[in-house]
């Protein structure tokens, strides 16, 4: 709702500023009835000032905004809206019943693409990566960047199957990615209802993150040398 409230922002001034002008329309129309023109003309003037003025107004609003809820580098909303967005999919699922999944998604051995590459392609990595993973997601998931190599994803309206078809959708995307480095990604995922706490849910998403990346570096033990290939 809130989002949807900054993306319209500008029609939500235009309306009222129009309302307000009516109803000034009527007061004066109460006080000055032997005026008509005079007042017809001053409520079309005041109409397109104030339309004028919540339109530049809104507009600025909505940038602002997505200054403040969005990551510089990679334009996917930052860890400040992702708090926004979580508590309001739990008040939602503790209304209906429903359940959301969240995953906190973190790229295997990014380091090395800094140290061999330099930041600059480090930094382009992790807005191909932002990109696959949009990609990747439905149209009603979100993507985040949490901080630093890591991501969050929001799933509303999902089942536990479906969240590990998509998990496992993203993780395939991201490797056969050619732009990506040869990098794989680690997925702590976690199907959340309304019987949950928000003081529970992130430690919970962060050790699914952990035994993900664990399983990935038993699997690759032996393989170093693969995992550290560049395309």
């Amino acid at each position: 709702m809130r989002s949807l409230l900054y993306q319209h922002l500008s029609l939500v001034l235009v309306l009222l500023s129009t309302t307000a002008s009516v109803g000034f329309y009527f007061i004066h129309d109460y006080f000055y009835r032997f005026h008509p023109q005079y007042l017809y003309e001053l409520l079309i003037i005041n109409i397109l000032i104030s339309s004028a003025t919540a339109l530049v107004v809104g507009k600025l609003v909505y940038q602002l905004n997505n200054r403040v809820y969005t990551d510089a580098l990679t334009a996917l909303w930052n860890r400040r809206y992702f708090d926004i967005r979580l508590n309001e999919e739990l008040q939602r699922a503790k209304r209906t019943g429903t359940s959301f999944g969240i995953a906190l998604v973190d790229v295997d051995y990014f380091k090395e693409i800094n140290d061999h590459y330099g930041h600059i392609t480090g930094d382009q990595l992790l807005i191909t990566i932002g990109n696959t993973l949009q990609q990747s997601t439905r149209d009603i998931d979100i993507v985040f960047r949490w901080g630093g190599d890591e991501y969050a994803i929001l799933f509303p309206d999902v089942n536990l199957e479906s969240l590990h078809l998509i998990t496992e959708r993203i993780k395939n995307a991201v490797l056969r990615n050619n732009n990506c480095y040869s990098r794989s990604i680690s997925v702590g995922t976690l199907l959340i209802d309304g019987n949950m706490e928000r003081n529970q849910i992130m430690p919970l998403v962060d050790l699914k993150l952990y035994e993900d990346k664990s399983r990935g570096k038993a699997n690759m033990k032996g393989y170093s040398i693969a995992k550290a290939h560049y395309c």
